[in-house]
């Protein structure tokens, strides 16, 4: 998960972690163009109407931008999100190798990207499903809270 500037909470003397906003920013080649940019898109306009009316939270809040989500190019899906929610190990996930043999680590590396483990108190998703091959096309929204 990418990191930004995160709100300060309203008990700074507490150490809590920070709530993520977000999901991912790329896509799916043929389904849910905007599954995931929906919901980092949302959090752009959450933490800055939360930072101008003054609410102060209980713990920070953040952008929260899930790597290889989707398992776009490094198998299994959900890597960074698995990482947090237990299901990975961080090593497990920074050994991933793609179809060119090169590392989850090493492809956030050479973008400069410093590879840690970020603990979160909870992860909040605005999720859209978008499904081209539903007879009716309809677009499913739900709220995800982990």
């Amino acid at each position: 998960m990418r990191w930004g500037r995160s709100l300060p909470s309203a008990l700074a003397k507490i150490i809590l972690p920070s709530i993520a906003i977000g999901s991912h920013t790329y896509t799916e080649p043929k389904e849910d163009r905007y599954d995931g940019i929906l919901d980092v898109n949302s959090a752009q306009e959450i933490l800055p109407t939360i930072l101008q009316a003054n609410y102060r939270t209980y713990a920070p809040l953040c952008i929260g931008d899930w790597s290889n989500e989707e398992g776009a190019r490094f198998a299994p899906a959900m890597i960074a999100s698995g990482v947090w929610g237990g299901a990975f190990d961080l090593q497990f996930a920074h050994e991933r190798v793609d179809n060119e043999g090169k590392t989850i680590k090493s492809a956030l590396e050479r973008i400069g990207f410093r590879v840690r483990q970020n603990p979160l108190n909870a992860h909040f998703e605005c999720h859209i499903e978008q499904c081209i091959s539903t007879s009716s096309r309809s677009l499913i929204f739900r709220t995800i809270i982990a």
